[in-house]
């Protein structure tokens, strides 16, 4: 498998995630916290361009960026 595979199957657990648990729940605070650290690291390395268009990775990035203030 390849990392996009891992990816697309971490954002399935989160949309399950956020579907069945309460948003302090958390195990989904968990998984959403990771998410974010990746995609803090994937801004950091400028590799944001390898990243899927999914609405909530698109939004996640969206909000990290103005928090950066970029």
């Amino acid at each position: 498998m390849t990392g996009s595979h891992y990816r697309s199957f971490y954002l399935q657990a989160l949309s399950i995630l956020s579907a069945k648990l309460e948003e302090t729940h958390e195990w989904r605070q968990e998984a959403s916290n990771n998410w974010r650290s990746f995609l803090q690291k994937a801004i950091q390395a400028d590799r944001t361009d390898e990243l899927s268009d999914d609405p909530l990775t698109q939004e996640m990035l969206q909000q990290i960026r103005e928090e950066n203030g970029e």
